[in-house]
């Protein structure tokens, strides 16, 4: 073991996807973990697991991908956790709480720009959590007035993958939703 490999930290990389779609298409989940694997080569930390949450949702705690970080703090296989992105790992308390519990075995919670470690690291995270949170409810907003413009207009919303029971979607002859037509068996049902 050369002198160099001695001092390597050991690392767990996280991502979180908040729906099924994104983890099936690949979404981003492969382009954080690309950009954490090329800067923890650059600072000389050591990649021990990659940990991934898929289908599972910001605000959400319990999660099999925390579990695993959990397990890996434990054992003290990591000295670190790093995520692509401070709000990767939630919103609310759960990165703070994420941080203190690994934090009980000595493991830190870091993100790629988080602000560092020590007061001003904490400072940045927590003015960037509170932005986070603005910067949802605003998409939010802005999302439902777009829904509703559209309604006023008579479009079709189509912002789910499969249309509502008793009901299928109608599509254009490029894949576009255009409409709604009612599935007969089902329909019976909501009735009922």
């Amino acid at each position: 073991m050369t002198n160099a490999e001695a001092q390597e930290i050991p690392v767990a990389l996280y991502d979180r996807l908040s729906t099924r779609v994104q983890a099936e298409e690949g979404y981003a989940s492969e382009g954080h973990l690309c950009e954490l694997r090329t800067e923890m080569a650059a600072q000389g930390r050591r990649i021990v697991a990659e940990v991934t949450d898929n289908d599972q949702k910001r605000w959400m705690y319990d999660r099999p991908g925390v579990r695993r970080l959990m397990e890996l703090a434990q054992t003290g296989e990591v000295d670190e956790v790093w995520s692509w992105h401070w709000q990767r790992y939630g919103e609310g308390s759960v990165p703070s709480r994420l941080e203190e519990d690994l934090g009980n075995f000595g493991v830190k919670l870091r993100a790629l720009g988080d602000g560092g470690e020590g007061l001003g690291g904490r400072i940045y995270r927590a003015i960037g959590g509170v932005l986070s949170a603005e910067d949802q409810a605003e998409r939010v907003r802005k999302s439902g007035m777009g829904k509703r413009s559209k309604a006023r207009e008579g479009k079709v919303l189509g912002s789910g993958q499969k249309a509502r029971f008793g009901s299928a979607h109608v599509r254009d002859d490029k894949g576009k939703v255009v409409g709604y037509e009612v599935v007969p068996g089902e329909m019976a049902v909501v009735r009922r």
